[in-house]
């Protein structure tokens, strides 16, 4: 223990390095691309019932009140030579936005994280946009679904580690008295 206390240390060297960069002003002020903010409120609204239904589990409720999720949001176009990127990048954020609607819903961090990166991996590879808009639906509904299924909200403390417990170790064969002792 000594020596090792007592060697030299081997500590990286730390290089500062100035790599920023001017960014171009833009052309006009943020403010005069739009001439109306009305769409902002509305966009909240829209999401906020959006989110809603994935957090309640309400799978019903997305395919009813959205037969075409995001018809009823309004966001400027920020790549217009580029619409597959756009649909992409909505999707990514829908992503995003149903995973943390889908935890506040009781949906463990774990599982809602696996959705996550599965959604993410398939938007990035997909081609067109009418599969994006496809997967946008699927996202919504599977997120809202996995909540209805697996949602431990109003569980217990030591409920829900029983639960996740058993989930891990489905191909097991288990006993009450491993499930308590691992608790």
């Amino acid at each position: 223990f000594l020596d090792y206390l007592s060697a030299p240390s081997h500590l990286p060297q730390i290089h500062r390095q100035d790599d920023s960069i001017t960014l171009k002003a833009l052309e006009a002020p943020v403010d005069a691309h739009f001439q109306s903010y009305d769409f902002v409120e509305a966009n909240f609204a829209f999401e906020a019932v959006l989110l809603k239904l994935i957090e309640t589990g309400d799978t019903q409720g997305i395919a009813k009140t959205f037969s075409e999720p995001l018809q009823g949001a309004n966001y400027p176009i920020r790549y217009p030579s580029a619409p597959l990127r756009e649909l992409k990048n909505q999707c990514i954020t829908l992503n995003s936005l149903s995973m943390r609607a889908a935890i506040k819903g009781g949906l463990s961090q774990h599982i809602s994280h696996t959705l996550s990166h599965n959604f993410a991996i398939r938007v990035e590879s997909q081609t067109t946009t009418d599969a994006l808009v496809s997967l946008r639906t699927e996202t919504l509904i599977t997120y809202a679904d996995a909540v209805a299924k697996y949602s431990l909200k109003g569980y217990s403390d030591p409920t829900c580690k029983a639960i996740y417990y058993i989930r891990s170790h489905l191909t097991e064969k288990l006993t009450l008295q491993q499930i308590a002792s691992a608790l």
